[in-house]
């Protein structure tokens, strides 16, 4: 009976966490609309100096998580602010535009998402960094004390590491040990135990 129980108690969350949003899949086969924009962002506490203001908002639940987030690694001596969050379709178009230009368009979707395909117009994507590492992104990141503390410790506020090592024929893009994305403490627990990306996930607990 309480195996039962459990998994009632986690398909509840589930269907709560989907209801709110948090489980949205946002990928190159699974676009949201140019227009969507959440409505209820809110500004990101901790950020990295010098970025765009736009870019400092999460939705509600995931911003007061981050920030949770960022005091806890600060208690244990890490330091790890926000470089940037929600970004609009027009803001993705400009990012990915200037990309292509430098690479082309093959090379830039590898590590790019096209307008309409970025995450962080869900506002539940984060883009983190240190000091340590003078605030860039960059894969060394997830071999320093901040991002190994990120990886261990990211799911105990609802967020994932969104794009895994060795997982980029599911994600459709590289490692990146720097993107953290917000699913609520259920699923994030899960996600990170197995080792899963969202993609995996999702299709698993037949969730769409």
């Amino acid at each position: 009976a309480e195996i039962y129980y459990f998994m009632g108690e986690k398909g509840k969350a589930l269907e709560e966490a989907k209801a709110k949003g948090l489980l949205i899949l946002v990928n190159k086969e699974h676009p949201v609309d140019q227009n969507y924009k959440p409505d209820d962002l809110s500004e990101v506490k901790y950020y990295a100096p010098d970025r765009d203001r736009a870019a400092r908002y999460m939705r509600a639940e995931a911003a007061e998580a981050f920030d949770m987030l960022v005091e806890k690694a600060a208690e244990e001596g890490v330091v790890i602010k926000m470089t940037t969050a929600y970004r609009s379709y027009n803001f993705q178009k400009i990012l990915f535009d200037s990309y292509v230009k430098k690479e082309g368009e093959e090379k830039a979707n590898t590590y790019s998402a096209k307008p309409g395909q970025s995450e962080h117009q869900t506002g539940l994507s984060v883009d983190v960094s240190s000091p340590s590492v003078d605030y860039q992104l960059s894969n060394d990141y997830g071999k320093t004390a901040e991002g190994k503390w990120l990886a261990d410790n990211a799911y105990r506020f609802g967020f994932i590491l969104r794009f895994l090592q060795g997982k980029e024929n599911i994600t459709g893009y590289q490692y990146e040990p720097w993107h953290i994305r917000y699913v609520g403490l259920t699923a994030a627990k899960e996600i990170y135990e197995q080792g899963l990306t969202l993609e995996e996930y999702l299709l698993k607990n037949e969730i769409e």
